[in-house]
């Protein structure tokens, strides 16, 4: 199953990957499309704590720990955002992704403190 249909038939599928790996947590190929389906239904809760509990037990994939960080960013989880980027940053100090990432929570964080002055 994969994300490239109808919006139904795409809650359909983010369900039946949840489901599954809260059975059986072992899979990164279902949470990468768990992933995949929450970025296109706009719905990160579920994808978030699923990837959340993975990355618990496989904390080695930088590329599935980037996927976390944007849910959690999309989540409004800002720190639990920047916590992950620099877990990922400190697998590999080059990842493009996690670094522009980090200069836009920096850019939020600067922006909300010069707001609340």
């Amino acid at each position: 199953a994969t994300c490239a249909m109808a919006d139904g038939q795409k809650r359909e599928a983010h369900d039946f990957f949840a489901q599954a790996l809260d059975l059986r947590l072992d899979n990164p190929h279902a949470v990468y499309h768990l992933i995949k389906c929450a970025y296109e239904l706009r719905s990160y809760a579920t994808a978030a704590r699923i990837t959340e509990d993975y990355v618990q037990i496989a904390p080695v994939n930088p590329n599935l720990m980037y996927s976390l960080a944007g849910l959690q960013f999309h989540l409004g989880r800002i720190e639990d955002t920047g916590r992950t980027l620099e877990q990922i940053l400190s697998m590999q100090p080059d990842h493009a992704g996690a670094k522009d990432l980090l200069a836009r929570i920096g850019s939020i964080r600067t922006a909300s403190s010069e707001a609340a002055v």
